[in-house]
């Protein structure tokens, strides 16, 4: 397996972020002081941290992606709320076993066609390596 490690140090805190290379999930996060940075940096082992571990279910797995288009229902003033109506269409309507980003914040997030509103995001899924059955659709 192939990881990405990332250390963001920022005064007196230091971060490490750890993502699938394969997934392109991050599972990991740590955040240790300095100090003790510095300190397993000088070979100290078993150095205190607080983290998060999450995404242990795609690691290994590929991530696909691709853009998705529906159809969203104007309410109100709708160009000041058409994120949410979008998001929660987008959660409702996203095709089994994918899963929307919910940003909507492209220039090309919100057309038309015709007379109807439309959203476009892109959405994931995350397949096993060569798994015949889970080609793109």
């Amino acid at each position: 397996m192939r990881f990405e490690v990332t250390i963001l140090c920022s005064g007196d805190k230091v971060k490490i972020q750890v993502t699938d290379g394969e997934s392109r999930c991050q599972f990991l996060d740590l955040e240790m002081d300095a100090a003790e940075f510095t300190a397993a940096l000088g070979r100290h082992a078993a150095r205190p941290a607080k983290g998060v571990v999450c995404g242990l279910d795609k690691v290994g797995l590929i991530q696909e992606n691709k853009s998705w288009e529906f159809e969203i229902t104007p309410v109100g003033s709708f160009y000041h709320g058409r994120q949410e109506i979008a998001r929660k269409a987008a959660k409702l309507s996203c095709p089994e076993g994918w899963t929307p980003d919910l940003a909507f914040s492209s220039q090309d997030s919100f057309f038309r066609k015709g007379e109807e509103e439309w959203a476009r995001t892109t959405i994931r899924r995350w397949v096993p390596k060569n798994d015949p059955s889970q080609e793109p659709t």
